[in-house]
């Protein structure tokens, strides 16, 4: 009669797990469970938490896909800069971390905030947003050297690439779309030094996504 039971128990169990393995999306779970990639949201926080091993590329690039707040605010560089002028540094930083709440990867927001922090003597935290945008633009000039397709700086927005030309001392001129094999690029020419320069950027990450394509 035990005996009985016992493998009626086995049985029964037999069916729960089989049923478990057919429910939908077991695999899928199990899959993504085991190759699960730090999200745009865990890695900025990990950020303002200091760790040092935080990868700013996947942060970069997470932000593409993050959910998207339709109340967020973004003001541009040049509205920043405004009340950073007039030294009004309260208002420049509410600024900066109203578009930081939602966009922790624009490197102007980070420069205007540490700037802004300076004003009011808050060295510490002007610091920070530093080592933010250092991280952040070592990310991207990590990507490549810029002088071909192949080896193109990888950006995810046209901010990011005036924010390399200003790193590397070279004024915006003429600029040209271009369409090679590994995806689409932003083709900038102009000078330096009196020498002609061209910068290859790779902007497929981004592009054609303002569109909805």
């Amino acid at each position: 009669m035990q005996s009985r039971m016992n493998a009626a128990i086995d049985l029964a169990m037999t069916f729960v797990f089989l049923a478990c393995l057919s429910a939908p999306g077991y695999y899928s779970q199990a899959a993504t469970q085991d190759q699960k990639k730090p999200v745009y949201a865990e890695l900025v926080a990990s950020a303002l938490k200091g760790d040092p091993n935080v990868d700013y590329t996947a942060m970069r690039y997470a932000s593409l896909d993050a959910p998207k707040n339709k109340k967020a605010v973004y003001h541009s560089l040049a509205e920043m800069n405004a009340p950073l002028q007039q030294k009004d540094f309260k208002k420049a930083l509410k600024m900066a971390n109203e578009v930081l709440e939602n966009y922790f990867v624009d490197i102007n927001a980070h420069l205007i905030a540490a700037n802004a922090y300076r004003g009011l003597n808050q060295n510490d935290e002007a610091e920070k947003q530093i080592g933010f945008a250092r991280s952040l633009v070592k990310s991207i000039l990590d990507s490549g050297d810029g002088e071909t397709e192949e080896t193109a700086f990888v950006v995810i927005s046209v901010d990011e690439e005036y924010v390399v030309l200003r790193q590397m001392g070279i004024p915006p001129s003429n600029q040209s779309l271009s369409h090679g094999k590994n995806g689409w690029y932003d083709v900038l020419k102009s000078k330096k030094d009196g020498q002609d320069v061209t910068l290859y950027f790779n902007i497929t990450k981004f592009y054609g996504k303002e569109f909805g394509l």
